[in-house]
């Protein structure tokens, strides 16, 4: 993959945020400094008939304090999200219009699917044509502008679609799927169009609602769902001796990207700025990642190389921390390889215990809590993160450090089932 281009720079000018922590991006930034958990049984949260299932385990997950209409959760949540980053960018609607939209997901959302899968059993005989009666495709009449329509539980790109025909983007409208790397991998892509060219604005980022009881199931026999023990709350624990895997969480993140010149030129305020990113694979088995890091390792050591970034002169890292036994160590060891040559740890956080694995959403959210970490000059905490184990005494993170200088250039990483690995790079923005 050859440079970016150094005339085009990019800059993030707007956020929005839905997560377990909040419904907004100040309620969520604060949750996050304030060491807060969201992980619940669900039969807390949410009435028994509706996730519960008759038999089954117990129940746990970070759920979205939010009840809606809609029957799209994930919609829901983009829309929010999106508007708030909107209006957080001060981007008028006719600047709109020529922007692009990337939102992705992990997966279509099943409980949607569950309600369709029902409607079709109990809709009315075929008709003659062989089709079923009584149901609207989406697109027809205002369906699909509702996020309500019977057949949008079919298509993850829904998702985009929906967000893009509210603000009549004219741009590219994309919705990258790559599981848990989903978030990171879709705003790489935004700033990939703006960086050919293709646009000058970008609504970037991702949505996910998977706290359903057959996702859980899943999780559950890969053996990557945490143990929650009496506390759900303190059962996801990244990087810690005691780590069992994670809880499943829900929510979104949008945020604006745009062309530096574009950005300046309006008058935005810009929050920090894009450097570069990277969509590499380490694929070598449909679940896990290669166990050595050191797939991991190349990809972030040529983000750095090719934009002329030493591995001291990283500030702070963004985990993916999932707070499972391998992809925590495969992580270590990238980290451990990257950082060989430092003479000190280096800040890093990760937020999976505070709020649960977003799954599609996770990169996305991560990210902008990164740039709120070089925006205020604060570092999250790393919650559930207590004993550092054995395995982890080399690692060169510091995951309790507070800035001790300024926080400057960030550096994250996301990981996806099947071997996806996207990394970003992103500085704090200061007045020229």
């Amino acid at each position: 993959m050859s440079a970016p281009s150094p005339l085009r720079r990019i800059a993030i000018t707007g956020i929005g945020l839905v997560t377990p922590l909040g419904l907004t991006r100040e309620e969520t930034w604060e949750g996050l400094l304030a060491g807060r958990r969201a992980v619940q049984w669900i039969d807390e949260t949410v009435p028994a008939p509706v996730l519960q299932v008759a038999g089954s385990h117990r129940l746990f997950g970070a759920r979205v304090p939010l009840e809606t209409s809609q029957t799209n959760r994930m919609i829901c949540f983009a829309r929010r999200a999106a508007r708030e980053a909107i209006e957080h960018a001060g981007v008028s609607k006719a600047e709109l219009r020529q922007a692009a939209c990337v939102i992705g997901t992990s997966k279509i959302d099943l409980r949607h699917f569950d309600r369709w899968a029902k409607q079709l059993t109990s809709a009315p005989p075929d008709d003659e044509r062989g089709e079923r009666t009584g149901l609207v495709p989406v697109g027809e009449g205002d369906h699909f502008a509702s996020g309500t329509g019977p057949y949008e539980a079919l298509f993850p790109c829904s998702i985009a679609s929906a967000v893009a025909a509210d603000y009549h983007c004219e741009a590219a409208v994309l919705c990258p799927v790559a599981a848990c790397a989903t978030g990171l991998v879709s705003i790489i892509q935004a700033a990939h169009l703006i960086r050919d060219g293709q646009c000058s604005i970008a609504l970037a980022g991702s949505a996910d609602a998977s706290l359903h009881p057959g996702l859980l199931a899943s999780y559950r026999r890969l053996g990557v769902l945490a143990q929650p023990g009496s506390d759900p709350s303190r059962c996801c624990r990244p990087f810690d001796e005691s780590r069992t895997g994670f809880a499943v969480g829900e929510g979104a993140a949008i945020l604006v990207l745009e062309d530096w010149h574009h950005a300046r030129q309006r008058g935005a305020s810009i929050l920090a700025e894009w450097v570069d990113g990277t969509i590499t694979s380490g694929c070598s088995d449909l679940i896990r990642i290669d166990h050595t890091g050191l797939d991991v390792a190349m990809s972030l050591k040529r983000l750095l190389q090719r934009n002329n970034v030493l591995p001291s002169q990283i500030d702070l890292v963004s985990v993916h921390g999932t707070a499972t036994k391998l992809n925590d160590e495969v992580e270590a060891a990238a980290f451990t390889d990257l950082f060989s040559t430092c003479t000190k740890q280096v800040p890093a956080f990760g937020i999976k215990g505070s709020m649960g694995h977003l799954m599609g959403a996770a990169g996305a959210v991560e990210l902008a809590a990164s740039v709120l970490a070089l925006m205020h000059q604060k570092i999250p905490q790393t919650v559930n993160f207590e004993t550092r184990s054995l395995v982890f005494q080399n690692i060169p993170l510091n995951f309790h450090a507070s800035p001790a200088a300024e926080l400057r250039s960030l550096l994250k990483l996301s990981l996806g089932f099947g071997g996806t690995i996207a990394a970003a790079l992103i500085r704090a923005y200061r007045s020229e």
